[in-house]
């Protein structure tokens, strides 16, 4: 038997996020925390957040609107930075991460993986500093039917070799969430073999080419993390709770990337 989906409408959507629900007391940002215990409380605050603001199943096409506003509010709530430019801005770091967001999220890493992911590589390679480098791309639901975003596919690629032109050392990460995670499959395909066998490894998050490996990364090299409950990872186009909350598995991912260093 089919599970049967309720389709809900933006405007019922957006009511549901008003007025906002405390966060736990004892929790801070993910941006003040230090590591260890305390990123660990952030995390779950994060979550107690997501299960606040995305209590909805719906097709992608109809909630992006949603999507970006309610990541507004936690980007706001929780002090985030939803842009990173390293590469852009000339900054060599000893790891760098390229990310690409997923649909209709904020700025160019957003926030529902990015930052979080980020800070658990830092604290998993410290004294090793990481630079990141979000992918700028038109984040639409009709490209995600199409397999991605080709211009920011092609963008995706041009920053991973861009980092590795200008900071030879660097080791270089791609990764990406959702609709991101098409771009790095894409951007993989591009890459002069060359470069692709420097990237040292490959991390996606509810990637919906779950089910295909990654062209020209070795398979040891790359990790794909996706949760059973969540459609995108089996070729559909529903999101449910589950796609928004891979912020639980960036231990995991960061542990992954120190491995391959």
């Amino acid at each position: 038997m089919k599970a049967a989906y309720c389709l809900v409408p933006l405007s019922f959507m957006l009511r549901s996020i008003v007025p906002a629900a405390p966060v736990p007391a004892g929790t801070g940002p993910p941006h003040q925390t230090g590591g260890g215990d305390e990123h660990k409380m952030s995390v779950n605050a994060f979550l107690y957040r997501i299960s606040k603001l995305f209590p909805v199943n719906a097709v992608i096409a109809n909630v992006v609107g949603f999507i970006t506003i309610t990541e507004t509010i936690l980007a706001k709530e929780f002090g985030m930075v939803t842009t990173q430019n390293a590469v852009s801005n000339g900054q060599c770091a000893d790891v760098t991460i390229i990310f690409a967001r997923g649909t209709g999220e904020a700025g160019n890493v957003s926030v529902l993986v990015g930052p979080h992911f980020f800070e658990a590589v830092q604290d998993k390679v410290a004294p090793a500093t990481v630079g990141v480098q979000g992918v700028e791309w038109i984040a639409k639901a009709p490209t995600f039917l199409l397999g991605g975003d080709a211009d920011g596919s092609r963008n995706m690629a041009l920053e991973v070799t861009r980092a590795l032109v200008a900071c030879p050392r660097t080791k270089v990460v791609m990764s990406g969430y959702s609709q991101g995670s098409q771009l790095v499959h894409n951007a993989a395909r591009l890459l002069p073999k060359a470069v692709a066998a420097r990237v040292s490894s490959v991390v996606t998050f509810g990637s919906p080419d779950h089910l295909y490996a990654v062209p020209q990364i070795s398979l040891a090299r790359q990790l794909s993390i996706c949760h059973d409950s969540d459609p995108l990872c089996k070729g559909g186009n529903l999101i449910v709770p589950s796609h928004f909350t891979y912020v639980a598995d960036v231990g995991q991912a960061a542990d992954f990337v120190a491995s391959r260093l």
